[in-house]
């Protein structure tokens, strides 16, 4: 028995030929190369400004850390608050620092007579710069992805410090530097 001609029909209509893969495969592959090419002009730089951004933001959030306890600042607890002079029996007055520990930078403040001198230091745990206040125990995180952190006076100067932060995510890095000023 034979087909009629029209089950032949039906059956030759229900597969592929050749230049139909051929045209599906050529189109597919054109897709392909336009959805490539957007990622790169578009995602990639996306990705690009994002950590730039990341590591311009724990910069930021570092030096101003750092300002804060240099100017005499101390805000762990309610009521003790620093300034330059120690006019009040909760004022915090900064006295100095000591960078003679390699990577560790110690700011000593003096409250009223009876009280005790605090210190404050900034140090590298891992990828984190930690402020730790000695008399709280409070260590908070002052910037994340840090490489390098380097403290020292600059020479001929000891009234001055050089405060270098190195910051990198991903397959970016900057360095931030700052002199820091003794207030007295």
């Amino acid at each position: 028995m034979r087909p009629s001609a029209r089950a032949l029909a039906q059956s030759r209509r229900a597969s592929f030929s050749m230049t139909e893969m051929t045209v599906a495969s050529a189109l597919a592959a054109l897709v392909m190369i336009l959805v490539a090419t957007t990622w790169t002009t578009f995602g990639k730089p996306a990705l690009e400004v994002e950590a730039r951004a990341r590591i311009e933001q724990e910069g930021i959030l570092a030096v101003q850390s750092l300002a804060c306890d240099l100017g005499g600042f101390l805000a762990d607890l309610p009521g003790r608050s620093g300034n330059l002079t120690a006019a009040s029996s909760n004022i915090y007055q900064f006295t100095g620092w000591d960078v003679s520990h390699p990577g560790v930078l110690l700011l000593n403040y003096v409250g009223p007579s009876t009280s005790p001198v605090l210190t404050v230091s900034y140090q590298l745990q891992g990828s984190v710069l930690e402020r730790t206040d000695y008399s709280t125990g409070v260590i908070t995180p002052a910037a994340r992805y840090v490489s390098a952190f380097t403290v020292s006076t600059i020479p001929g100067n000891p009234s001055q410090i050089q405060i270098s932060i190195t910051i990198a995510y991903s397959y970016f890095g900057s360095t931030f530097t700052f002199i820091g000023v003794s207030p007295s």
